[in-house]
């Protein structure tokens, strides 16, 4: 019961899904574990067709049986009843309309049964000692170290380690269409900790609508570069792009862009910039004291560039001064679409629309937020 009462506490209340899978953990921790606590995930989960179903039918299913439990109960007064049975009611209609995307007929609701998957993405206390400090690629050794996978029942989080947006994109596109919301990115062995309800600069929640809440591209200028290193020897491996700040005149660091290239893309904008090449960077040039870059050019291409996210950045400069008065906005993984052959530097994207498009994001993502936690 000790191991039952650890699984209580990790995942909270137990469900009244089938014992079998709360106490999945236990049963397939190894013979080394004596005591954990894991982060993890519970989904609604087709064993025969080994996929993740909506959240929501798990969801109904919850309702239904604690509002059942608490309606039939009789210490609870008659407010208490009225309230049950309005989750109840609430509970089948969610049902019905999961259930109404499928050719079934003749369901009874109270017969359908819903198998559910635990899936372990992190491990925040093993065998008394705590884990919280180590860094994520420490937790995950002792992760898959300690535990072994159940199919259906219970499974490691599937994980990729990259830097390489194309190979990112995809696995977001697999996650959607196996009923996942998204991605969590996070970095692996820098600034890794375990910071339990803390939003962090370190992970990114990284969602399909997300990405398309961003909206129009940006169109930036390449200002600087740094130089390939292994597989990019011989071409700039990494380029520092800005926005234009009309009212001062001025160009401001908005991200560095080195992911997404195909090799032929790299080589030809390498070659068409090295002829731009300057000593030193211009006076109007803003950016933060950290950033290093090999080569500075001439303020000749404009290119077109989508990312996934706008962000707060103490190192770039683009927007500084609109949302944050120390601070400039900054892209996270950001991608070249095209070169915009048609548009003067001049003509790149404003400051002010940099800012504008950093709240609006905002704004998205936060009816996001609270859609999700009214569902």
């Amino acid at each position: 019961m000790d191991e039952y009462a650890s699984i209580r506490f990790m995942l909270g209340k137990p469900l009244p899904l089938g014992r079998i899978e709360w106490l999945a953990a236990a049963i397939l921790k190894k013979s080394s574990v004596t005591s954990f606590v894991l982060d993890c995930e519970i989904v609604a989960y087709d064993r025969e067709k080994k996929r993740i179903m909506p959240f929501q039918l798990l969801r109904a299913v919850i309702e239904i049986r604690e509002a059942y439990a608490r309606r039939q109960s009789p210490r609870r007064s008659e407010a208490r009843r009225g309230e049950a049975s309005a989750s109840l009611k609430r509970g089948e209609r969610l049902k019905k309309q999961i259930l109404s995307t499928r050719a079934r007929k003749n369901v009874v609701l109270s017969e359908i049964k819903v198998d559910v998957c635990i899936f372990a993405f992190d491990v925040l206390y093993l065998n008394g000692q705590p884990l919280m400090q180590e860094q994520l690629n420490v937790r995950r050794e002792h992760l898959y170290k300690s535990f072994e996978e159940e199919p259906g029942y219970f499974q490691f989080a599937t994980a990729i380690t990259s830097n390489d947006l194309e190979e990112i994109q995809k696995f977001l596109e697999a996650a959607v269409d196996t009923c996942s919301e998204g991605l969590i990115i996070k970095t692996l062995s820098k600034d890794a900790t375990y910071e339990p309800s803390k939003r962090s600069h370190n992970w990114l929640k990284l969602k399909k609508d997300y990405m398309e809440s961003i909206g129009d591209s940006l169109d930036l200028v390449p200002i600087a570069a740094f130089h390939g290193r292994g597989k990019r020897t011989g071409v700039y491996g990494a380029f520092l792009l800005a926005c234009y700040d009309s009212s001062n005149e001025e160009f401001q660091s908005i991200c560095k862009i080195g992911t997404g290239f195909s090799e032929s893309v790299l080589e030809e904008r390498s070659a068409s910039l090295r002829s731009k090449v300057i000593p030193k960077p211009k006076a109007y040039y803003r950016y933060g004291d950290s950033i290093n870059p090999d080569v500075w050019f001439e303020p000749t291409e404009v290119w077109e560039v989508k990312a996934a996210d706008l962000t707060i950045s103490p190192v770039h400069r683009a927007a500084i001064g609109i949302v944050d008065s120390d601070k400039g906005i900054s892209l996270r993984f950001p991608r070249l679409l095209r070169v915009r052959e048609d548009k003067s530097p001049e003509q790149a994207s404003s400051s002010d629309m940099v800012a504008e498009m950093y709240n609006a994001q905002k704004n998205n993502q936060r009816n996001n937020q609270e859609e999700n936690e009214d569902d």
